[in-house]
């Protein structure tokens, strides 16, 4: 698999530049690098950065769980999944996958003049990073909850490569050479349209094989209503 020094050796043979460069063309093409991964990831959501927490444990006294080190420990967030709750009703674990809501909506339900007093097993992710439930254990109930998201890519270094399969490092590659459009005048305008549109047909051809998968098999937890169970993708 080729590191992130030899993606970014091919872009700046794309732009005309020479490999060996320094400074802040360099910063440049390893921004340029992020961009795209942090775009592919967003608009194709590989299984390869889903992620499922370890069980936090809450209580009848608990009334939010932070997304950071006194929750679920969570620095790279890109994309929420979903919350998992496993109400340890028996010895077997048993996560279920709620619904989400939004803040707003359940502020609403929080109203004394609009609240919703049903107190359907929902949560909701609140502008503080804390995670909310509508529902929480109850006398000496204590119940496990699980965080299921999308990470963000890890730094880029030149030593390493990138943490998605082969096929996104060509995609990679093209998507940052569109961010050099002052490289190709001239005759050159014609080439810089061509890495553009290879960009888009490997982008989509991306997208049409994560969708062939998870269409033969899916790894991700399937979406449940409330009181049924979920595949987590971890053999639970």
């Amino acid at each position: 698999m080729p590191t992130y020094l030899q993606l970014r050796q091919q872009i700046l043979r794309a732009i005309e530049q020479d490999v060996s460069i320094t400074g802040d063309t360099v910063a440049a093409v390893n921004d340029a690098m992020a961009t795209i991964m942090d775009e592919l990831a967003a608009d194709i959501q590989p299984l390869e950065l889903l992620v499922t927490t370890a069980a936090v444990n809450v209580t009848t006294a608990t009334t939010s769980v932070p997304l950071g080190s006194l929750g679920f420990n969570v620095s790279n967030l890109s994309q929420l999944r979903g919350v998992g709750v496993d109400n340890k009703a028996s010895a077997t674990p048993d996560i279920k996958f709620w619904e989400e809501i939004s803040y707003e909506a359940y502020l609403r339900q929080n109203s004394p003049t609009e609240g919703n007093l049903r107190r359907q097993p929902r949560w909701t992710f609140t502008p503080s990073n804390t995670f909310i439930l509508t529902v929480w254990p109850s006398g000496t109930e204590t119940w496990d909850l699980y965080l299921n998201y999308y990470r963000q890519p890890t730094t880029i270094s030149d030593a390493a490569s990138p943490d998605l399969p082969a096929i996104y490092h060509r995609a990679i590659a093209l998507g940052a050479i569109t961010y050099f459009p002052q490289y190709f005048s001239g005759d050159r305008v014609s080439l810089f349209g061509h890495y553009r549109n290879e960009y888009e047909k490997a982008k989509k051809r991306i997208l049409q094989g994560r969708r062939a998968n998870l269409a033969v098999k899916s790894l991700n937890p399937r979406t449940a209503r409330n009181g049924t169970n979920v595949n987590w993708g971890n053999g639970s």
